[in-house]
């Protein structure tokens, strides 16, 4: 019975949210206020609480206030101040522990209001206290709100950075990756942008910007409703449930414009068209209806019937459903998948960041638009043997600002002759691209793109990092001046690529960048050196291919280069990357 009764505890106490959102440690260990420690205190004070967030429901105008503007007008209804409301999560959560109540959904209620003071007096910055009196959480539906918005990305990942010395962050969405840094505040050491590693052009993207009427195909507010437009999207659908085998995924912009486009579809008799190929399954709000509609899919997949499924680019499909093997080789896309922009809660993120971290309003809804997008093209391709073809159905993806936002696994794949296509040119497209990668595999090509155990070892042995044109090196030691204060020296071995070394001198300059110049020293050169030294710049062209050296034990590190500029001394040495192989190994070593 005592264990039991533990279990029972134990399997409470990991039911209930232990840190709402990475709550600051120090705020974990402090005490509770005395004046909610007994429990008729605190239910006394959650019912304050309670009355005074239903007075704000009561406005008539959208209100947005910050953190400490709530809190003062909190302290003066009701006379709380701010330390026990920071207090109020672990206060209750410790509360439903002693009475040992298990029946946790009876108070959901209750813990979203602890969580939403708790975290409402805790950061004062980068949160809004957001009032709606017509919002809306079921659509069609309005009701009075109060929105907690976390306006601040960089206070979720903040508690990473800080106990975490070395952090990676990967993902195949981050893209573009110079957004990231300033969106969750942070400077990265290293930044890189990987290609996928393939054996065949696996994946197929196709921007089709017009029908076969040659009519332009958007999502834009002024077309979605267009019937015109709506009819090349049915046809569109149409001529690819014929072609593509197995299954088939389409993503909407919202639930909203998904029941739009089936019911005028069903109108136009695509529906039962579509039907003669593949059944039709759909996402809904509901997780039990979602999940059926799934496995039937799958179903379908399975026995050669085939189906197609309809979801929205940021529903719970998108975001985490694998459409692996035959269960995906087709996405469409219908538009582009844009916020609501007239949300209040985006409006007050986007000022956030435009003041703070200068984030302009089109670029962070075109990147969020476009990494949407990259998730849904990622459900087709999960493995070295996946295959599948993307169809971008809007226009707008062909604009440079659009189309430069996607991961370079997309990019790589996406040809000339696939941008700016009708329908019909889209189709003949697929059917030669499917004909092509539909082939066995043969076991060669799949190994082709691995590495064995002695290209890892050389690779460990070498501890080079080349990424995305950029090669970085260990910290080297400094090198020293002599007495009289004038640049230390070191000697530079170029190995090129008839095996023979080419010995000079390396001159470390003393500007302000402490750069280390290379090239030769002698009297003949003098003049030219001062000259490169003012321009920060030397480069030794030298025509050589990768090559194994050994017994150089003096060095001190290898630098394998391609072409040679400015090596800073002082900095995490790098050497950009723009032409051909030049240079294979330089060792440098300090001259005695």
């Amino acid at each position: 019975m005592q264990s039991s009764h533990s279990a029972s505890l134990a399997e409470l106490a990991d039911a209930l949210p232990a840190n709402p959102v990475a709550l600051p440690r120090h705020l974990l260990d402090e005490l509770l206020p005395g004046n909610i420690r007994k429990a008729e205190h605190f239910l006394l004070y959650l019912k304050k609480v309670i009355l005074f967030l239903k007075s704000l429901l009561a406005n008539k105008d959208v209100e947005n206030r910050k953190p400490l503007e709530f809190i003062r007008a909190l302290e003066q209804a009701t006379g709380l101040d701010r330390k026990p409301l920071k207090h109020t999560h672990s206060r209750l959560n410790t509360l439903l522990r002693n009475l040992e109540i298990t029946a946790l959904d009876d108070f959901i209620s209750l813990q979203q209001v602890s969580n939403f003071v708790t975290l409402v007096s805790t950061y004062l910055e980068g949160f809004a206290v957001i009032i709606e009196p017509f919002g809306s959480i079921v659509a069609g539906v309005t009701e009075p709100l109060v929105h907690l918005a976390c306006l601040d990305a960089s206070l979720a990942i903040r508690p990473v950075f800080d106990r975490f010395q070395s952090v990676i962050i990967t993902s195949g969405t981050l893209s573009p990756i110079d957004f990231y840094p300033k969106l969750l505040n942070f400077k990265p050491i290293l930044r890189v942008s990987l290609p996928m590693s393939t054996f065949r052009p696996c994946l197929l993207p196709m921007i089709v910007t017009r029908g076969n009427d040659q009519i332009a195909m958007s999502t834009r507010f002024e077309l979605r409703k267009d019937i015109a437009v709506l009819r090349n999207y049915g046809h569109l659908l149409l001529d690819v449930v014929a072609s593509v085998p197995d299954g088939v995924c389409c993503f909407f912009t919202s639930y909203q414009y998904m029941e739009y486009v089936i019911s005028v579809w069903d109108k136009m008799n695509i529906l039962s068209q579509v039907m003669e190929h593949k059944l039709i399954y759909l996402e809904t709000k509901d997780v039990v209806e979602t999940t059926l509609a799934l496995e039937n899919y799958r179903r379908a997949c399975d026995c050669g019937r085939g189906a197609v499924f309809f979801s929205i680019a940021r529903g719970k499909v998108a975001e985490g459903i694998d459409f692996d093997r035959h269960y995906g080789r087709a996405v469409l896309l219908f538009g582009i998948p844009y916020q609501y922009t007239l949300s209040h809660v985006l409006r007050a993120r986007l000022n956030f960041m435009r003041e703070n971290y200068q984030i302009r309003e089109n670029d962070f809804l075109t990147f969020d638009a476009l990494r949407q997008s990259a998730q849904c093209i990622g459900r087709v391709i999960r493995s070295k043997t996946d295959y599948g073809v993307v169809i971008l159905a809007d226009s707008r993806y062909q604009r440079q600002d659009k189309k430069s936002k996607f991961p370079p696994w997309v990019l790589q794949f996406l040809r000339e002759s696939g941008i700016n296509i009708s329908t019909d040119v889209a189709i003949e497209q697929l059917k030669q691209f499917l004909r092509q990668v539909g082939q066995p595999i043969e076991d060669a090509s799949l190994r082709s793109i691995l590495l064995d155990e002695k290209e890892v070892a050389q690779l460990d042995a070498h501890q080079r990092y080349s990424f995305d044109g950029i090669i970085r090196t260990p910290r080297p030691n400094p090198i020293p001046s002599n007495a009289s204060g004038t640049p230390g020296y070191v000697k530079a071995k170029i190995f090129v690529k008839d095996s023979t070394v080419e010995e000079a001198d390396a001159v470390m300059t003393r500007d302000n960048d402490d750069s280390l110049w290379l090239g030769p020293d002698d009297e003949a050169e003098a003049e030219r050196r001062d000259e490169d030294r003012r321009s920060k710049q030397r480069r030794i062209d030298l025509t050589a291919t990768a090559m194994e050296v050994e017994g150089e034990g003096e060095a001190e590190e290898v630098l394998e280069v391609r072409e040679v500029v400015t090596l800073p001394v002082l900095d995490i040495p790098s050497v950009s990357i723009e032409k051909a192989s030049k240079i294979t190994s330089l060792f440098l070593f300090q001259d005695d």
